[in-house]
């Protein structure tokens, strides 16, 4: 994947070409990628849940609607990603046929980016987890 990327940015119009060619047979394979990263979004808000009493989650609940927002936010924005992702993974295929070059490209080009970002997002969430761990921990030392 990371060398259809670096293909795709500094190879010329035939390297290009390829790695869109890549792209477009693998797509598939993106699709079972997205949907196995939404499988792990699930197991972190529920180990957040966890992770937090009963009574603290409560509380973040029960405090504001926007803090209860802010706090599932990352998760649903990470997991929509991944649902685009594994959508237009279904779909893109389909287009490789009535579509020019340069639309192609422009496409690839997108996917891409959005699939690096979705794979760093996902890094982010892993941060996230562990400050909740220490949030959850520092809350508990103080009961």
């Amino acid at each position: 994947m990371l060398l259809t990327i670096i293909t795709l940015i500094f190879g010329g119009n035939t390297t290009a070409y390829i790695a869109l060619n890549y792209l477009m047979r693998h797509s598939f394979d993106l699709v079972s990628m997205s949907v196995g990263a939404i499988g792990v979004i699930l197991a972190a808000i529920a180990i957040l849940v966890v992770i937090f009493s009963r009574q603290g989650l409560a509380r973040i609940v029960a405090a504001d609607e926007q803090t209860f927002e802010g706090f599932i936010f990352p998760y649903r924005l990470s997991a929509t990603i991944w649902a685009i992702l594994a959508v237009w993974s279904l779909f893109v295929p389909l287009l490789n046929n009535g579509l020019n070059i340069s639309v192609k490209l422009a496409i690839a080009y997108v996917w891409l980016f959005l699939i690096l970002y979705a794979m760093l997002y996902v890094l982010y969430l892993i941060g996230e987890i562990i400050q909740n761990i220490l949030l959850s921990a520092e809350i508990e030392s103080k009961k």
